[in-house]
């Protein structure tokens, strides 16, 4: 692996990064008329990320942390897991490498605008608030 774990997000298109591989670039839309879709596709994009990782972290988790990381590549996990599989992962990482993450972001506003324009804004905000995305670089993996 590089120095660093790097994930990118871009909540138009998503793609990660794997250490020593090419990256690999999908299509994932945070989007949806009802917050019911939008969910699904939020659950559907936090379990591609997962499983990109898994190999990497699988044996470094315990046996807690292990269930917690299956239910999300199934699409399974609590709301709060669920909310809080951004900053899981970034820990989970950084205690692996012993390293900050970089975590980069992009268009994550784009859920928020079409929650908006469908009148769900209200139960979509929790999902991802700018305090979450803004501090992620701040915890202490140990």
């Amino acid at each position: 692996m590089g120095k660093y774990a790097v994930i990118f997000l871009d909540f138009q298109v998503r793609c990660f990064l794997k250490p020593c591989r090419v990256p690999a670039y999908m299509k994932q839309r945070i989007t949806g008329t009802s917050w019911d879709e939008m969910l699904d596709s939020f659950k559907g994009m936090v379990s591609k990320l997962y499983e990109e990782w898994k190999e990497y972290l699988w044996d470094s988790l315990s046996e807690k942390y292990q269930l917690t990381f299956r239910s999300l590549i199934d699409e399974r996990a609590s709301h709060a897991t669920l909310r809080a599989s951004l900053v899981l992962l970034t820990q989970f990482l950084g205690k692996k490498s012993g390293r900050k993450v970089i975590v980069l972001i992009d268009e994550y506003e784009a859920p928020n605008n079409c929650a908006y324009e469908f009148d769900f804004f209200k139960q979509v905000r929790p999902l991802h608030p700018p305090s979450i995305i803004l501090k992620v670089d701040d915890i202490n993996p140990g």
